[in-house]
């Protein structure tokens, strides 16, 4: 796959910066890169190769992998900011639809890793 996100779009980049005070510099990177990338990435299974791979400066996917499966962040903080920019951007009640990050069922592909066959 070739890549064809070269920056995050200001307007984009306005949304995201709701969240920048609950992360440090290079974790609200790997926010903003997550973020645009499951949104641009469509139908279909990804995972943190194939977000990583619609960026044209890609970077070494294992720190995008350690973003997501290893949070140093407070989850409960960005949930919350979430909801608080939901709530004040739109008249939706006070329902909200979560996005998950679950990679339990994707095929996983490297060196170390066994797949098991059922």
């Amino acid at each position: 796959m070739f890549g064809f996100i070269a920056d995050i779009p200001s307007r984009m980049k306005n949304l995201f910066s709701k969240f920048k005070k609950h992360f440090s510099k290079p974790q609200y990177e790997n926010f903003c890169r997550a973020q645009l990338g499951i949104i641009v990435a469509g139908k279909g299974d990804h995972n943190v190769k194939s977000i990583n791979e619609l960026y044209v400066n890609r970077k070494d996917q294992s720190a995008l992998n350690r973003f997501i499966t290893q949070p140093k962040w407070n989850i409960q903080a960005i949930v919350n900011q979430g909801k608080e920019l939901l709530l004040s951007e739109s008249n939706l009640s006070s329902e909200i639809e979560y996005q998950l990050i679950d990679d339990t069922v994707c095929r996983k592909y490297g060196d170390q890793t066994v797949q098991k066959i059922r």
